[in-house]
């Protein structure tokens, strides 16, 4: 067998870097049997093996990723290539097989995250939420709540927001909303999970403590923080 057959391509991402072995493309026969796989070099070059042909005769095959495995956060590309082998005899006992007018098989896929943000609201008995820093009396009920944003371009998962009662002001028993789950810590640290938060939605949780009667005049800060499990940078607020 003469002639060179082995498809070569390329892969692309975009948003990270790319990996040796990270995605899977499939060669198919005219009947959509799967013939040949490869996957990716670390610098996106994709190579088929050779294809080996037993007689003379017009071979119709297809080149597509394998996109079934669906990894965290990457948008596959769709494309198919359908490529040509002609293979002929060359009248001296041997078959040359000919890739003919194959276009460059090329593969773009991007990578997205989630992108979560926090805003922190409180109210003074029946008012309303707002960011503003309140003056509070004793006896006050005060409502904190967490409004959890997701502004990217994936779902965020498995969402963990821990809140500890701010030093002082005694938490309403009963009052933690929110979220899939929620538990309440002995020394006042309050946990949410929330399982997911879809592109462009938002969510709540909220707690709500009582102001102590105190000395002098006390500033109380609420501090949160969060992370997701396909965030490595683990934002906190």
């Amino acid at each position: 067998m003469e002639g060179n057959t082995a498809l070569k391509g390329t892969k692309t991402l975009t948003g990270r870097d790319l990996t040796a072995g990270e995605f899977t493309f499939l060669l198919k026969n005219g009947d959509g049997e799967v013939v040949s796989e490869t996957t990716n070099a670390a610098d996106g070059t994709i190579t088929f093996n050779e294809l080996q042909f037993a007689k003379v005769g017009t071979y119709e095959y297809t080149v597509v990723e394998d996109s079934s495995a669906q990894a965290e956060g990457i948008v596959y590309d769709d494309v198919e290539y359908k490529v040509t082998v002609k293979v002929t005899d060359d009248l001296e006992g041997n078959l040359v097989a000919e890739v003919v007018d194959q276009e460059e098989l090329l593969f773009s896929n991007q990578y997205t995250e989630p992108v979560v943000t926090a805003i922190k609201m409180q109210a003074l008995n029946d008012g309303e939420a707002t960011v503003k820093t309140l003056t509070a009396k004793a006896g006050d009920t005060v409502t904190y709540t967490i409004k959890l944003e997701n502004s990217g371009d994936a779902v965020a998962k498995n969402i963990v927001l821990t809140d500890k009662v701010p030093e002082g002001l005694k938490l309403i028993t009963g009052t933690a909303k929110g979220g899939d789950a929620v538990d309440v810590a002995e020394d006042g640290t309050i946990t949410w999970n929330i399982s997911k938060l879809e592109v462009g939605k938002s969510t709540e949780v909220s707690f709500q403590v009582r102001v102590p009667l105190v000395a002098e005049d006390t500033t109380w800060l609420n501090v949160a923080t969060y992370v997701y499990s396909n965030n490595p940078n683990n934002p906190e607020d």
